[in-house]
């Protein structure tokens, strides 16, 4: 939803307009044109948004698990007649880009769109206190496919990390059957929020460890170095190698994690110091 004001001039050849005004009550700037030749329309625009929020475009409402709707959003079925014989090239710039949680800064990127794909070619933002660069595309279909591959600088201004991964439909009933990728995170000098692991060393007798582990806001594990590898398939991702050195606790291990079930399954070996081995 929105309202946007402007101008606009031309034929069935070529045209032009200029508009502000607000996209779902976010302030914007649109400047576009378009020309008619023998391959069809081709348009070129630029689009800055203060603000954008993508969960209500991205996700379907969710009825009863028995009878969930799993059919592409609107938007995506009617994106084919759409742009039969068109082709959109957009430049776009968004001051704060929010999904699931996730806050974005200073969002750029190329977009190219046509009746098959969306394609952005060049991805920049901020994140994490530091900076990320990309690609992303999304292959149209009754199952809409999607590819994504991110390079992460300076996060909280202590590590680096890289992302590639793919997946079938948009709604996480579907995608997470489908995940498939590799990544890789390098921090230094970080605190692993919500956990404490060295209170697992001098745990009272009487505590069980299970309500030394779950997670609690105020807890941290600081660390010197951590470091982490997976590759996903199928929603079934295999940790190789991970470890995390801190002044009282270095962890080594492997193992996996299953994104369809949230479960993790993990061996590790820590050391204490003092020749003490857990």
């Amino acid at each position: 939803s929105g309202q946007w004001h402007g101008q606009a001039a031309g034929n069935n050849q070529n045209w032009k307009a200029e508009l502000r005004g607000s996209l779902d009550n976010n302030e914007g700037y649109l400047k576009i044109s378009g020309s008619l030749n023998e391959q069809g329309h081709n348009i070129e625009a630029a689009l800055n948004l203060s603000k954008l929020s993508l969960s209500s475009y991205l996700e379907t409402k969710r009825p009863a698990p028995a009878t969930e709707n799993t059919a592409a959003p609107l938007w995506l079925q009617y994106w084919p007649r759409a742009l039969r014989h068109r082709q959109i090239q957009l430049i776009l710039d968004i001051g704060t880009l929010e999904s699931s949680g996730l806050q974005i800064q200073n969002f750029h990127s190329t977009l190219h769109l046509d009746a098959d794909k969306l394609e952005a070619q060049t991805i920049k933002m901020q994140m994490y206190e530091g900076s990320a660069e990309g690609s992303a595309v999304l292959h149209q279909g009754s199952r809409p496919k999607w590819e994504a591959a991110l390079q992460f600088s300076n996060i909280s201004g202590r590590g680096n990390a890289s992302f590639r991964i793919g997946a079938e439909g948009l709604n996480r009933s579907e995608w997470h059957t489908t995940l498939a990728g590799q990544g890789k995170i390098v921090l230094d000098n970080g605190a692993w929020q919500g956990i404490n692991l060295g209170k697992l060393l001098n745990k009272p007798d009487n505590l069980p460890a299970r309500n030394l582990i779950r997670y609690n806001a105020e807890s941290s594990t600081p660390f010197r170095h951590f470091s982490i590898e997976a590759a996903v398939e199928n929603g079934i991702g295999t940790t190789p190698r991970l470890s995390l050195q801190s002044d009282s606790l270095n962890l080594s291990g492997q193992g996996s994690f299953d994104i369809r079930t949230a479960t993790l399954n993990y061996a590790v070996l820590a050391s204490a110091g003092q020749n003490l081995w857990l």
